[in-house]
């Protein structure tokens, strides 16, 4: 028979295909908006953490303007 490729029905029996019971509009509903109240709680913590972030960078880079401006006024 030699080196065929194997076929679907091999690799994916039929019989789980039977398995497969399809979900409950309710069901589905409940977990999309699960999954859509912890993926805006997870997005808005990351907004968040950026802004902290951002933020404390600006402030640091402010310091070091006030700083070389200040040094150049002093030095004549």
């Amino acid at each position: 028979m030699g080196s065929q490729a194997p076929v679907l029905g091999a690799i994916l029996p039929t019989s789980l295909a039977m398995t497969i019971k399809p979900v409950p509009p309710e069901d589905k509903q409940r977990t999309l908006s699960e999954f859509r109240e912890r993926i805006t709680a997870d997005v808005e913590a990351g907004i968040d953490g950026h802004e902290r972030k951002m933020t404390r960078l600006g402030f640091v880079f402010l310091a070091i303007f006030v700083g070389v401006v200040g040094l150049m006024a002093v030095l004549p």
